[in-house]
């Protein structure tokens, strides 16, 4: 997905990059973010993946902290999943 996200593709393209969820064709915009753990995006400055300047770095901390911690970050998470995540992704069932 990044690499569709940074357009490397094997031919140069003239179109704008689309997705098409549900019928909908929308235009993906050229930037783009990643979030990761502080952890991993702290070990990307000495050995940085082949980003172009489109891409914003945001950790994963920061976005639960914006959202004002924890509690309101899982909250949140159960709101707009609605399933027992560990069923589903963990067990499979």
């Amino acid at each position: 997905m990044m690499a569709v996200l940074e357009r490397h593709f094997d031919c140069p393209m003239d179109e704008d990059l689309m997705a098409i969820p549900n019928g909908e064709r929308l235009v993906l915009a050229p930037r783009w973010f990643i979030v990761a753990r502080r952890k991993i995006l702290t070990q990307w400055n000495t050995s940085p993946p082949a980003f172009s300047e489109n891409v914003t770095r945001l950790a994963f901390e920061d976005v639960v902290e914006a959202f004002g911690g924890r509690k309101p970050f899982n909250a949140l998470v159960r709101e707009l999943l609605s399933i027992d995540f560990y069923h589903e992704w963990v067990l499979g069932d």
